[in-house]
């Protein structure tokens, strides 16, 4: 899920709530706050811990905290934290990033964070951001050495590994997928989930997906996936990092403010050519909008 700053860096808490409260009116199943959608890797670690307590307090859903840092001794500090919410259900880290770990080290930190919280710990594997890969075989090491993870994320964008992943672990492990155009793909695989980013605008179209999926109706899931991408693409035609993803939620009335620095936010013209973009789509799906 996104967070909301101001321009000096502090957490819009009302704007949180109410991006809170649209995800559950929506139905959706959980949120991850802090991840790279929640500009995580950039907050420092005062004002994580207060969003996590923010989260907590708003938040009548699951909750799986990212507390992924380059600094380890941050990463284990806001999982520790994490003990104190009881709607807290596991912590998540992506790998250690800039650089690459073995096989044992990646084991000895999954086990570190593990033996920080009492939550159960899920792997996050998100190759272009840690600039590696945790896939079957990896994650089959870790968890024989880490009894406490329970699951993991995979932002892979790989259809393939994903399969395996749940193929071979999907009895006794929690594997979300991740990806916004990968949504009715990864759940026909079997993922437990899906974490995605523009779910924070339009939950209930990614609901609707879900719930299609799941009810077998695959060509009308795949209509609205493919309406969805469109709406990605138009996202990824300013190729800016989470500012266009903040912004969309203007639409629906909640100003989520700037990303963290050094990101910079879109340009007014941005955003009335970002709007200009999805109105079709508003107008479609959410007519009381347009």
């Amino acid at each position: 899920m996104l967070t909301p700053l101001e321009s000096d860096g502090t957490v819009r808490a009302d704007a949180l709530k109410e991006l809170l409260d649209l995800q559950e009116r929506a139905g959706v199943d959980g949120v991850f706050p802090l991840g790279t959608m929640g500009e995580g890797p950039y907050l420092n670690l005062t004002l994580k811990r207060r969003i996590l307590r923010l989260v907590a307090e708003f938040c009548r859903l699951p909750i799986i905290v990212h507390v992924g840092s380059a600094v380890f001794e941050e990463t284990l500090a806001l999982a520790r934290e994490c003990d104190e919410y009881d709607n807290v259900c596991g912590v998540s880290a992506v790998g250690p990033f800039y650089y690459r770990p073995d096989g044992q080290g990646l084991a000895n930190f999954y086990g570190s964070l593990a033996g920080a919280t009492e939550k159960p710990v899920y792997v996050y594997n998100n190759p272009g951001r840690q600039g590696y890969n945790i896939g079957p075989s990896a994650f089959a090491a870790i968890s024989r050495e880490v009894p406490e993870v329970v699951g993991l994320k995979d932002t892979s964008n790989d259809l393939d590994q994903v399969g395996a992943l749940v193929k071979q672990f999907g009895n006794s492990y929690q594997v979300y997928g991740a990806g916004d155009s990968l949504i009715l793909a990864q759940l026909a695989l079997g993922v437990r989930g899906h974490i995605c980013g523009i779910g924070n605008a339009f939950p209930e179209v990614v609901v609707e997906i879900r719930d299609l999926a799941r009810e077998g109706r695959t060509k009308e899931a795949a209509a609205l996936q493919s309406e969805l991408d469109a709406v990605g693409n138009d996202l990824g035609s300013f190729n800016l990092e989470l500012a266009p993803y903040k912004d969309l939620l203007r639409t629906r009335g909640i100003d989520l403010g700037v990303p963290a620095k050094p990101l910079r936010p879109l340009s007014r013209e941005g955003r009335e050519e970002l709007e200009r973009k999805v109105r079709p789509f508003i107008e479609k799906h959410y007519p009381e909008l347009a």
